[in-house]
């Protein structure tokens, strides 16, 4: 007995510094994260106020030298994430090209929304009033992550008359024309099978306990780390880049991310991918995206006449982040071949 108590106690002492030098590690990390991720860039901001009175934060980045009547490009971020998002693409472009950049109702500095106004529907609407306060008069490109690539499906299915007019050139990020279910969205490595069975008891009970998390996340920044490097980044995302993603996703209140979620059950918009292939058309995914895995994006290139699929290996979710050096070349070609079509 005398023996196995100090078996019992060696294992018990064993762990506890195994738990106390891997809090150390990811601590450490957390600091470099805090430390090397990269400022948010700003520039001039203004405020769209939707019908339902939701203001939207909006900054414009006004080019030095883009060429006369060349597009403007206009990104649209993804689900729980801003506009900070697309900070490798807002640095590569800067000076030389016009360019919008949007927070979604509910997300990054925009006010919040109505429960009933978190619909994909609903931003696809916001996205066509920012067009026409803030870019009135001027060709657009638009680009869209995740859930912003499925507000750009929106628009195209309630305005498909701005698709070859006013919308020049379309890039679609690491998303999906339909088949999303929300427990694929909230935990991407539950089987479907699961899904359907686990969602109401699921959605119940993160509801309850929803105030919790909100305190959790923001006491447990190592936590949001993990989770953006497992989920939205690769393993050889830097710590900058870990950084970009973890900071988006410890601020969107859980309450936004429940309610918000559902309407992804609704998205099927593969009979607006033709719209799409009015103007040059551009689909990325990651190879090792777990939230829209690559198969939607190559039945999207297959629903988009004349579309051109760029598929990058090893890639995650955030793919624009991860992979920028690429999605920027990518975007360039889009760009030139939206600006040789008018």
């Amino acid at each position: 007995m005398e023996a196995r108590g100090k078996g019992l106690l060696a294992a018990a002492a064993g762990a506890a510094i195994a738990t106390v030098v891997a809090r150390q590690a990811v601590d450490r990390t957390r600091k470099r994260v805090e430390s090397e991720a990269a400022p948010a860039l700003r520039s001039a901001s203004r405020t769209v106020t939707t019908p339902d009175g939701v203001p939207l934060h909006v900054e414009v980045e006004a080019a030095d030298t883009a060429p006369v009547g060349a597009a403007t490009l206009v990104f649209v971020h993804g689900f729980t994430m801003s506009q900070d998002c697309w900070h490798y693409q807002r640095a590569h472009f800067r000076g030389r090209r016009n360019m919008v950049l949007l927070d979604h109702r509910s997300h990054g500095r925009s006010g919040v929304s109505p429960t009933e106004g978190l619909t994909i529907a609903q931003l696809g609407c916001d996205l066509r009033q920012v067009l026409d306060e803030v870019v009135p008069d001027q060709p657009v490109v638009l680009v869209g992550h995740s859930m912003g690539g499925m507000t750009i499906m929106s628009l195209a299915e309630h305005f498909p008359e701005l698709f070859g007019d006013r919308v020049v050139g379309v890039a679609l990020i690491g998303t999906a024309a339909g088949g999303m279910a929300t427990v694929s969205v909230l935990a991407p490595i539950i089987p479907d099978r699961l899904s359907e069975a686990i969602k109401p008891p699921l959605t119940k009970a993160l509801r309850r306990i929803a105030p919790l998390m909100d305190r959790s996340r923001q006491r447990m920044p190592n936590a949001m780390f993990l989770g953006a490097r497992a989920v939205g980044l690769g393993s050889q995302a830097s710590a900058e880049k870990v950084g970009l993603v973890a900071r988006d996703l410890s601020v969107t209140p859980s309450l936004v991310v429940l309610d918000m979620s559902a309407t992804f059950d609704d998205h099927d918009r593969y009979h607006t991918l033709a719209r799409l292939g009015r103007v040059p058309a551009l689909v990325i995914s990651g190879s090792r995206d777990l939230i829209t895995p690559a198969k939607h994006s190559r039945d999207m290139h297959e629903g988009i006449p004349g579309s051109r699929l760029l598929s990058l290996q090893g890639a995650a979710h955030c793919v624009m982040i991860e992979r920028d050096v690429e999605v920027n070349e990518a975007l360039e070609e889009l760009l030139a071949e939206a600006d040789g079509c008018r």
